[in-house]
């Protein structure tokens, strides 16, 4: 099993364990929305707000683990790939699946940390009455999110560049 699916199911342990911990400590209306500020602008029941959390952690568990393994069965003209005709080529098409499910999983790690870091925040803020998202939180967490996408983006176009020919 690849290490990128072995930290995905990690993570998705982590956010199980938040609900098991947390959903008995929480009061019953929960801060759920956060303006600009920091300050709640939003709330929700207790129950409401894990099925949302479910909800939202099953959808990424489903396109991060559960969709890569049919990339294998799908034809090459269902996949858009930069240079796919080289790159799904038969002699090379079961080792770009292999690195796109790779990098797939690594998306739904960083992805699934996110979500289960702003959980974790919002369950913080509920268990101290009157807390506040950090404002520069607000803004570095999500930049070095979008960093990581960036990043993510570049390495996979400049993976599936077509090789120079040599000579």
């Amino acid at each position: 099993m690849r290490s990128s699916l072995l930290v995905l199911i990690a993570v998705l342990l982590v956010a199980l364990y938040q609900w098991f911990h947390f959903y008995a400590l929480l009061p019953p209306v929960l801060a759920s929305h956060f303006g600009a500020d920091g300050q709640p602008n939003g709330w929700s029941s207790k129950s409401s707000f894990f099925v949302m959390e479910w909800a939202i952690i099953g959808a990424l568990a489903f396109v991060f683990i559960v969709l890569p393994r049919f990339l294998q069965r799908l034809p090459n003209e269902w996949i858009n790939l930069p240079s796919k005709d080289y790159w799904l080529a038969e002699e090379r098409r079961n080792e770009t699946v292999a690195f796109i499910q790779h990098m797939v999983e690594w998306m739904g790690v960083v992805a699934l940390a996110f979500v289960t870091t702003l959980i974790q925040w919002t369950i913080q803020i509920n268990l101290h009455p009157g807390g506040t998202f950090s404002q520069r939180s607000m803004i570095l967490f999500p930049g070095i999110y979008l960093l990581f996408i960036v990043g993510w983006s570049i390495r996979f176009f400049l993976r599936f560049r077509l090789p120079q020919k040599s000579g």
